[in-house]
């Protein structure tokens, strides 16, 4: 330390110590907000093999998780119609009625459509195709029952694109009261990707809020149809 007298006042000049230095790590001077910040060296090799085979781990879990849902899946929804089971069915046995009321006639409209075989009822055929999110497919109304108690429509149901797939639609009618109570079900397989998918998206959720709008609308029609 070196002490001058200049006037009236005294100025020390002292020598400030460097910053200390710690094995392993780089400091930065005292001077700033941040005083001492360490560089931390890149993770280790053995540290990296942890992380990889923590994910490994974590993946196999979930393969397994997905293998043991169901083997089969069934989408359903229901809704009263005032109105008596004859005009219910004929806003589903007749496909050219579909427009009307079905939730993805209107969803892409690059979709073209074509009817073949019975005009309506069993043996009708409906086919459509796009080049967006509509896909392909193919419906053909396999069974119809009615009676005093209950009214059944079957459909097969073709998916062709964007993936394969293969289930049944079918429309359940029983009479009330009030006129009709209407039940939409969608079931069938289950194979191991759709397993997979339906650990990350609810199917059930998805699908069935299109069954809601389109049973509102084809009870819309239902109602206002002549009788």
């Amino acid at each position: 330390m070196i002490r001058r007298r200049a006037g009236r006042g005294i100025f020390d000049i002292r020598e400030r110590p460097g910053p200390k230095s710690i094995p392993g790590r780089t400091l930065i001077p005292a001077g700033r907000p941040s005083q001492m910040m360490a560089i931390r060296p890149p993770p280790t090799k053995d540290a990296m093999l942890t992380i990889l085979l923590i994910l490994a781990v974590l993946v196999v879990a979930l393969l397994a998780w997905a293998r043991t849902r169901p083997d089969t899946f069934r989408i359903e929804r229901s809704i009263r119609i005032a109105a008596p089971i004859v005009q219910v069915a004929a806003q589903i046995d007749d496909f050219h009625e579909w427009a009307k009321w079905s939730p993805w006639e209107h969803i892409d409209p690059t979709m073209t459509r074509k009817f073949n075989g019975a005009d309506a009822g069993v043996g009708a055929i409906y086919e459509w195709d796009s080049q967006g999110k509509a896909g392909a497919g193919r419906m053909e109304i396999t069974e119809m029952r009615a009676g005093s108690e209950r009214g059944l429509i079957s459909i097969r149901l073709e998916f062709l694109k964007p993936w394969k797939a293969t289930n049944t639609a079918e429309f359940l009618m029983t009479p009330t009261d009030e006129g009709t109570d209407l039940n939409w079900a969608m079931f069938g397989p289950s194979p191991f990707m759709s397993k997979l998918m339906g650990v990350f998206i609810n199917l059930d959720k998805m699908v069935g809020k299109d069954f809601e709008a389109g049973l509102a609308a084809l009870k819309r029609n239902a109602e206002q149809a002549p009788r």
